[in-house]
């Protein structure tokens, strides 16, 4: 009875032993490699600007010029393009659309409304009309009102299609990026309406916001030799609001991307120095890294990704979603959670 008390009592000791050892293993940094290197259209000019993520597919968006790639393959419209595409959780291509006409195009923000749908918005070289009036245009829903005392032109009537979008005129405007442009894409990547706003300088929306009945779009507009900030709204309808400027603020760059996700969070940034609680890092060069944490700071899991993403991303499923520009053209990677 007592050799089997003592055995009872190893057998306890061993098990919080093993228990303590487990709960303290040292956290190393794993290489992750991209699930797929894809080009867009095959030019050196294309680009992603944004990104963002359905219950079954990444979303991606930007500007492309060649006809030949992996993820945007489709007739050239003229100049370059926006384009929006869809690709799964393994990277496989879905759909693409490019979005303009035969003059520039770029898109640089995406944002979902309440049913699923993607709006995209962006810029073109189209002018505002010379002949028209600070006067708010005859038809909101497809060319809005400017106001001037932000010193904008408003834009003339465009010319809708019985679906209600709006015709790209056949020629390119002369006056540089001064059409902010807005597209209505559906989940399945189809073009369902275009709206646009027409101001008096070159625009460069950045980021697009929903709040469940107002899309905000903010961004920098040139002011003489310098740029100012603005936001501009504009509902369903594609009817817009005023274009309001402020005074550009310079944002100091930061060296740390921080992506929620769920109650933890990701830090993705580049270091070459020691990340505590990994003692086996130890680069002999500046490393891209993704390392995830509790909100309490408890340090969960570390990958090595080689290169810095352009674009990071999370949802509970796929995980951890990130963009890169590389050799080749550009890496998807997904850092799948971990068990715990």
């Amino acid at each position: 009875m007592k050799f089997k008390i003592v055995v009872g009592a190893l057998c306890v000791v061993l098990l919080i032993s093993t228990g303590a050892q487990a709960a303290t293993k040292p956290i190393t940094i794993k290489l992750v490699k991209p699930l797929v290197v894809s080009t867009l259209a095959g030019s050196a000019s294309d680009g992603i600007s944004a990104a963002l993520l359905t219950s079954s597919a990444i979303i991606i968006s930007g500007t492309v010029e060649g006809t030949g790639g992996s993820w945007v393959s489709s007739t050239s419209l003229g100049g370059t393009d926006g384009y929006i595409a869809a690709v799964d959780f393994t990277g496989t291509h879905l759909w693409e659309l490019r979005l303009g006409g035969a003059a520039d195009e770029i898109a640089s923000a995406v944002a979902k409304d309440k049913t699923g749908n993607i709006w995209v918005v962006g810029s073109s070289t189209v002018a505002a009309s010379p002949s028209t009036t600070a006067s708010p245009a005859a038809s909101p829903s497809v060319s809005p009102s400017v106001s001037p005392s932000v010193g904008a032109t408003p834009a003339a009537t465009g010319i809708p299609n019985p679906d209600g979008v709006v015709v790209d005129p056949t020629t390119p405007g002369s006056a540089g990026l001064t059409r902010l442009m807005v597209w209505k894409v559906s989940r399945s990547g189809t073009l369902l309406s275009s709206y646009y706003f027409d101001a008096a300088s070159p625009i460069n929306p950045k980021a697009l916001t929903f709040d469940g009945t107002t899309f905000t779009v903010s961004g920098q507009i040139a002011s003489g030799t310098l740029f100012k900030n603005f936001t501009l709204t504009f509902d369903e309808s594609g009817t817009f609001g005023l274009l309001l400027q402020t005074k550009a603020v310079p944002i100091p760059a930061t060296s740390v991307v921080t992506v929620a996700a769920g109650s933890n969070l990701w830090r993705v940034f580049t270091t070459s120095k020691p990340i505590p609680g990994i003692a086996s890092w130890k680069p002999k060069k500046p490393t891209a890294v993704a390392v995830e944490y509790s909100k309490t700071g408890r340090l969960l899991d570390a990958r090595s990704l080689g290169i810095t993403p352009i674009i990071s991303l999370w949802q509970r499923v796929p995980g951890l979603v990130l963009l890169s520009e590389q050799t080749g053209g550009f890496g998807l990677t997904i850092v799948t959670p971990l068990a715990r």
